[in-house]
C-alpha cells in the first residue's frame, strides 16, 4: 500500500485532532458532555469542518472510544492458547485490567460514575463476548451453562473495572488475582465434574 500523500496526511491529522479533543472532553466531563461544538472548539476547528471527517457525533464516539475498546473483544489465536484454561483466563482478565490502566479515562466514560447506560451496556457485551470465547475454547463448561457462567463472570469483571478505575494504585496483576479468586472455584468445580 502506498504511503499517504501530503493532503491525506493533513486530513488524517485534522481528523485525529477531533478524536483527541473528544477523548479530552470525555476524560474531563464524561460522554454526556460530548457535543460537536465542544469538540470543534477544543480542536480549534470550525463546526462545519467536523462533518468533513465524521457524519455525526456518534461516528466520532465510535472513533474516540469504541475503536480502541473493541480490542477487548478480540480473541487470541487458537495456536497461542495456553494448555491450562486457568492460565488463559488469567491472561484474558489481565488484558482487560491492563487496558483499564492504559485507557483509564475512556474506561471511566464507559464504566465509571456518570456513564451513559447504553455505553455501559455495549462495554458489558464486549467483555461478555470475550469471556464466552474463553469459556467455550476449553470445553470444560457444558454449552448450556456457558451463557450464565459468562454473564456472572462478566458482571464480576465489570465491577472490577469500576473498582480499578477509582483505585489507580491497584495494579492490573493485583486486580486479576483478586478476580480469579472468584472465578477459579467455578472452573475447578466443572473440571472435577468432567473427570
Amino acid at each position: 500500500m502506498d504511503a499517504p500523500n501530503r493532503s491525506e496526511r493533513r486530513r488524517l491529522r485534522r481528523r485525529q485532532r477531533l478524536i483527541d479533543a473528544a477523548r479530552q472532553i470525555i476524560a474531563q466531563e464524561g460522554v454526556a458532555a460530548l457535543t460537536v461544538t465542544a469538540v470543534t472548539e477544543a480542536a480549534d476547528m470550525a463546526v462545519g469542518s467536523f462533518y468533513t471527517y465524521f457524519d455525526s457525533k456518534d461516528d466520532l464516539l465510535e472513533a474516540a472510544v469504541w475503536d480502541v475498546f473493541q480490542q477487548l473483544a478480540s480473541p487470541e489465536p487458537p495456536a497461542s492458547l495456553p494448555a491450562n484454561p486457568l492460565d488463559h483466563a488469567y491472561n484474558a482478565i489481565l488484558q482487560v485490567y491492563e487496558f483499564v490502566e492504559t485507557q483509564r479515562d475512556l474506561m471511566r466514560a464507559v464504566f465509571g460514575a456518570g456513564h451513559l447506560a447504553d455505553q455501559f451496556e455495549r462495554g458489558h457485551k464486549l467483555i461478555s463476548q470475550r469471556i464466552t470465547l474463553v469459556v467455550e475454547q476449553y470445553g470444560i463448561i457444558p454449552a448450556e451453562d456457558v451463557p450464565w457462567i459468562a454473564a456472572l463472570q462478566t458482571g464480576l469483571i465489570a465491577g472490577g473495572i469500576g473498582y480499578a478505575i477509582e483505585h489507580p494504585d491497584v495494579t492490573a496483576a493485583e486486580m486479576t488475582e483478586r478476580t480469579l479468586k472468584f472465578i477459579v472455584p467455578v472452573w475447578l468445580e466443572y473440571a472435577q465434574a468432567g473427570e
